[in-house]
């Protein structure tokens, strides 16, 4: 792996105080979220999929999930679309790989959860991230043929930033497509969804 895509790889663990101190609120937080990107402007740094089978395998404590977040760098879509960029096609495949990697087959399924900035209205925002979520899960039965019944499209819109939404730079942060290991149905986050369903 590039030094440099090793350096576009940031390990975070939950940032939130209820998840670290074991509280209810955080059990199904990730317990280790990967935010994968890319370091420069030239071209998005492709995340293998050895490396998300090893995020998504890792072990959770308290209930809580591993996730592993890609940028809008790593994801791209046009702006204002849910249609992924054909730049994004080489990280979908590679998603799609590990999804259907034997290491991760005995979790039951996957959340593919969609965020914004808080650019736009909370309406154009909820629908925006539910459809890229949607279009993701799409493209990975389609394309990648991962078991429809695997994946679960959310959409949060900007109610649920990995950063605060003050800058140009966080607010890129927060236009990201999340993937989690579901092992339970319902998580903690869900009343920040789109609809809180």
């Amino acid at each position: 792996m590039k030094i440099s895509t090793i350096l576009s790889i940031l390990l975070i663990l939950c940032c939130c105080a209820p998840c670290l101190a074991g509280s209810p609120e955080g059990r199904d937080k990730p317990a280790v979220v990967a935010q994968a990107g890319k370091p420069d402007k030239a071209k998005p740094e492709i995340i293998n999929k050895d490396f998300i089978v090893e995020q998504l395998s890792k072990p959770s404590d308290g209930g809580q999930t591993a996730a592993i977040a890609f940028s809008s760098d790593a994801i791209l879509f046009g702006y204002g679309s849910a249609v992924p960029r054909e730049a994004s096609i080489p990280q979908l495949m590679e998603i799609a790989k590990a999804l259907n990697d034997p290491g991760l087959a005995h979790i039951p399924f996957f959340l593919v959860d969609g965020h914004t900035c808080n650019i736009g209205t909370d309406e154009r925002n909820c629908r925006l991230s539910q459809d890229r979520a949607g279009s993701v899960v799409k493209f990975l039965t389609e394309k990648g043929r991962v078991p429809a019944d695997k994946l679960k499209a959310r959409g949060f819109g900007k109610n649920d930033p990995a950063v605060a939404n003050d800058t140009e730079e966080n607010r890129k942060k927060n236009r990201r497509v999340v993937l989690k290991a579901g092992f339970l149905e319902m998580q903690a986050d869900q009343g920040k969804m789109c609809g809180g369903k």
